[in-house]
């Protein structure tokens, strides 16, 4: 396996790129441990008053990466996804690959604990006899890291499905049947209000209602409730318009 960008990626945002001269050009200088170190993170073959430019400083960094790499490859005797080699990698560039080989890390990963290995990144987080801050949030990058499960960076399948199936040959029967029904009900109701307000008798309203709809029992009977109500209505409606006409005859 080799380093994800995002891995190299991640590395240099831990390391940085040091120390700078203001020329493009970077000079060794001590890490918080003591060891001297030079842009970003290079420690091997580095001592003081040494000076490179960026790209001799990118090349030293690239070689460097790939002796790391190859130790988490020859060392790592389980699967592992591209997060947990790259969070592996990490530690090793900082720790060591002496301090892999002989870390419980390595062990309990070997014997099939991850979740054991996540657990001990942890512990390495001194430098100088003492715990760093950066050290401290370092270990805790790459045990997140390493947990992260590779799902996470890749899209969802596609839910829209590009092939749509037509209706059987009954449901689309029981649709128009019910559109029908619908249509015939409402259609019906302003038919029979248009005659009954336009003056026209109750019996042919009634009788217009029911013209052209289908003989389903059920749909008769939902109609004939329908109409008794709109009558009901239509009468009370009459008596008191006759009322209100008897009212206004009195002297």
């Amino acid at each position: 396996m080799r380093l994800s960008d995002a891995g190299i990626k991640m590395i240099v945002g831990f390391e940085g790129r040091h120390r700078a001269l203001g020329d493009g050009r970077y000079i060794a200088y001590r890490c918080p441990a003591g060891v001297w170190t030079i842009y970003a993170g290079v420690t091997k073959g580095v001592h003081e008053g040494m000076i490179c430019t960026e790209a001799e400083g990118e090349a030293m960094f690239r070689r460097e990466l790939a002796t790391h790499e190859a130790a988490v490859n020859r060392m790592v005797t389980v699967s592992i996804n591209q997060n947990q080699f790259d969070a592996l990698v990490s530690f090793a560039y900082n720790c060591g690959d002496g301090a892999l080989q002989k870390s419980s890390l390595l062990r309990l990963l070997n014997a099939g604990d991850y979740a054991g290995a996540a657990r001990s990144f942890a512990a390495w987080n001194k430098g100088g006899g003492r715990v760093l801050p950066g050290l401290v949030t370092r270990r805790a990058r790459e045990a997140s890291l390493f947990l992260k499960p590779m799902a996470d960076q890749v899209s969802p399948e596609p839910s829209m499905p590009q092939a749509v199936e037509p209706p059987s040959v009954k449901e689309e029967h029981i649709e128009a049947h019910e559109e029908l029904v619908e249509h015939s009900l409402w259609y019906g109701i302003k038919r029979w209000f248009g005659k009954l307000l336009g003056g026209g008798s109750i019996a042919g309203a009634g009788a217009s209602m029911f013209s052209g709809l289908p003989s389903d029992p059920v749909t008769i009977a939902l109609l004939l409730l329908g109409a008794a109500l709109v009558v009901l209505v239509g009468l009370e409606v009459l008596q008191f318009l006759q009322r209100n006409k008897l009212m206004r005859a009195k002297p």
